[in-house]
């Protein structure tokens, strides 16, 4: 009986080698992890940043919104703590479009 042994022309490799081959693929793969959370590290910082400072900027338009206020201007929009903007249109533009909303409920008559 003849076994076919081609592309074992350079041995199999010892149950070492293996180990050493998979100790290698690990710590590359370990060294890939770390540089891969060192750059979420910053980019986890910068968003912090970018928070810190629109937050700065709610405070701001917070305390402009309350002096308008007291000063008995009605505000046209708000900013909530979230960063969604509420309130962009008056309470009479709010009415019109509800009507024409109301308006596009009603049952229409469908031809047979």
């Amino acid at each position: 009986m003849e076994i076919d042994d081609r592309g074992f022309e350079l041995g199999m490799p010892s149950h070492l080698e293996l180990l050493e081959h998979q100790c290698n693929m690990l710590c590359n793969e370990n060294d890939e992890l770390r540089r891969d959370l060192a750059k979420a590290k910053r980019n986890i910082e910068k968003l912090v940043e970018i928070n810190a400072a629109l937050t700065v900027s709610i405070r701001t338009l917070h305390e402009q919104q309350s002096q308008r206020a007291a000063a008995g201007q009605t505000p046209r929009h708000s900013v909530s703590t979230w960063g969604s903007v509420g309130n962009l249109i008056s309470e009479e533009e709010a009415a019109s479009i509800q009507q024409k909303l109301n308006g596009m409920d009603e049952p229409t008559a469908r031809g047979a």
